[in-house]
């Protein structure tokens, strides 16, 4: 579901995109007002995108909630499984914690960090098709450089950590 989100996302923002575009053109290439259709349609893309970032955040939160019940369900099972009742020798306060406030530190993981992790791998997606579609020569410039600037950011990352370790 987050992914078709992100995919959805991606989509109207490179429709807002173009439509941003179009209206720059008109107003500083063409020396013509923006029309009122674009206009609207850009607005419409703004209330899209926000619906579909609400939703993809409600969903992420939906599914951490369900994730971290479920987690602290099973080491509560777990716990009493083993022992038959609540551990001894002063160790029930640490279980507490684990059971309450490490299930809650996953929160940042299911909500923000899966989500973006998703997206980052969908909009570039998005992207590369729309530049294929609408001018094939610039996507395919973008399908070249693309890896190209992924290998450069490695390269220059792991000299970088060289060189943070020398230091």
């Amino acid at each position: 579901v987050i992914a078709i989100l992100s995919f959805l996302t991606a989509v109207v923002v490179v429709f807002q995109m173009y439509l941003l575009s179009t209206i720059v053109a008109q107003v500083f290439i063409h020396k013509l007002l923006p029309s009122l259709e674009l206009v609207f349609k850009l607005l419409g893309c703004f209330a899209v995108r926000s619906c579909l970032i609400w939703l993809r955040e409600w969903y992420a939160h939906t599914c951490a909630i369900e994730i971290k019940s479920c987690i602290r369900k099973n080491l509560i099972q777990s716990i009493l499984s083993k022992a038959g009742n609540p551990p001894k020798h002063g160790k029930t306060g640490e279980w507490v914690a684990l059971i309450t406030d490490g299930a809650e530190k996953l929160d940042e993981y299911y909500v923000k960090y899966i989500p973006s992790v998703v997206h980052l791998a969908v909009f570039p997606v998005v992207i590369l098709i729309f530049a294929l579609w609408y001018d094939w020569l610039s996507g395919l410039v973008l399908l070249v450089t693309g890896p190209v600037i992924l290998l450069f950011m490695w390269l220059i990352g792991t000299h970088a950590k060289v060189q943070t370790q020398k230091h």
